[in-house]
């Protein structure tokens, strides 16, 4: 290494390697291009209130502070990194300790990669990272983790961690890990979803079993995530999600997107000003149950959908959403093993060419569809809608629905297709043109309605309880 200390000012030109206890502290380090600072096995680097930074002269991006060993451990107060092609470079388990730190202007900021099967003990709290576009580069990534055992971004008893202006926010391959207490915003969108505009990216390439968890029981522990173009998207068979009590805000696409990975647990979201989707279910590829439940969903196109192509045989519980100013509140397709909806509460109205409806089932047999709330709001307040459909089920055969209320709708039950079993009681109508519109039905024996489906005992009545 060659490397000049002018009084506070140190100058690193190559490879700077720390092989034993060092501290640096009140002091500006400036790199040459490449440079780089590697801390040995056993060694330990302490920054406090240190800057690190390009030297004036130069146009290009150094190398990174690389740990490269469990015992080889930075510690890093106060002080901050830019201009990096990676700030700092977790590789085999080195540790790290970072705390009330600023990432500027690094391609990627934190890095930690290939520690398989093992429990990373890097701890990084209340630090930022951004890009301000005045350095070399944009950000891509600004915490990639890859082939970890087991590792966690953030801490529920620390300030949080704020991400901005960058093209990924935290991304994971192969890994189990838990993000929580992170604020998450402007993160860029290139046109391609796979790799760009996640606030919150996990992945997994090699089918074996991961866990990605999400936000937490309590307000210290929820992420915050607004302006992105999905706000968590996992990708990849094998990969298990579970989310909690996170806001997401301006998503453009989706709030939560899964494609192959199952979406165990999504419990007390709120998701809000989404374009397109609130939660997006596509390609479900496990039988382990979907549980979401008692998220606050708002202002969007599909509130919740849930895609099944490949016809696995799992159950679901879709219950106590407060879903409001939805195109369409539920949808579903292919779930046939034992389906529950229950205790939501649906908002829904058509948009400017397409009808709505409160919840949709298509092959969705045994679905249990009780005590929901759901009310078109299309023409307002105690009028009927000229489209819209409270519960819409096709080919949906041995499905009950009970105690459910609806409002507002040209149908407030529309039933199509394959109803074999089909069970309809003590349900409520109200300021709706049919209570229950049958159409193409077939196989429909037995086929139970209940006395005691009733209309509004005031107001509007629906013009025909049944049509057949």
């Amino acid at each position: 290494s060659n490397y000049t200390n002018t009084s506070n000012d140190i100058e690193i030109e190559g490879d700077f390697t720390i092989d034993n206890n060092f501290q640096i502290s009140n002091s500006t380090i400036y790199m040459n291009p490449n440079a780089k600072i590697s801390i040995a096995k056993g060694a330990v680097l302490n920054l406090s209130a240190v800057n690190i930074k390009s030297c004036p002269s130069s146009n290009s991006l150094w190398e990174s502070i690389e740990i490269n060993d469990p015992s080889s451990f930075l510690l890093m107060n106060n002080s901050s990194i830019a201009d990096a092609a990676i700030g700092v470079h977790s590789l085999n388990g080195g540790e790290y300790n970072i705390n009330n730190c600023n990432f500027m202007n690094n391609a990627t900021h934190l890095s930690i990669e290939n520690y398989p099967n093992q429990i990373h003990k890097g701890v990084v709290t209340a630090s930022t990272f951004d890009n301000d576009g005045l350095g070399f580069t944009a950000t891509y990534t600004a915490i990639n983790i890859d082939d970890i055992g087991m590792i966690n971004i953030g801490d529920a008893n620390e300030n949080n961690n704020t991400i901005s202006r960058t093209y990924r926010g935290i991304m994971s391959n192969n890994t189990t890990a838990i993000i929580h207490n992170n604020i998450i915003n402007e993160i860029y969108f290139d046109g391609n979803p796979l790799s760009t505009g996640n606030a919150i990216q996990a992945t997994v390439t090699n089918g074996t079993p991961y866990l990605l968890t999400v936000g937490g029981n309590n307000s210290n522990e929820r992420n915050i995530i607004n302006n992105t173009n999905n706000g968590i998207f996992a990708n990849g068979i094998g990969l298990e999600i579970k989310a909690y009590f996170n806001n997401i805000s301006e998503a453009h696409n989706a709030g939560i997107l899964s494609n192959y990975a199952h979406l165990t647990a999504i419990k007390g979201n709120k998701i809000e000003d989404y374009s397109n989707y609130g939660i997006f279910y596509d390609n479900l590829s496990d039988v382990i149950p979907i549980s979401i439940t008692n998220n606050n969903i708002i202002n969007g196109t599909y509130a919740i959908c849930l895609l099944n192509p490949l016809n696995m045989q799992t159950s679901t519980i879709i219950g106590g959403n407060s879903i409001v100013n939805a195109r369409i509140g539920i949808e579903t397709t292919n779930l046939s093993l034992f389906n529950t909806f229950t205790a939501n509460q649906i908002y829904f109205s058509q948009n400017a060419t397409l009808e709505g409806r409160g919840i949709r089932l298509v092959n969705c047999a045994n679905s249990q569809v009780i005590d929901n709330y759901i009310e078109d709001t299309h023409n307002g307040i105690n009028a009927a809608s000229t489209d819209g459909i409270g519960i819409y089920s096709y080919n949906s055969p041995f499905s009950f629905f009970k105690k459910n209320k609806l409002k507002g709708s040209l149908n407030a039950l529309h039933l199509k297709g394959d109803c074999q079993g089909v069970n309809i009681e003590c349900n409520r109508f109200e300021w709706c043109n049919t209570g229950v519109w049958f159409e193409k039905v077939y196989n429909a024996s037995p086929l139970h309605i209940g006395t005691a489906n009733q209309a509004s005992d005031t107001g509007f009545n629906p013009r025909v309880l049944l049509q057949i």
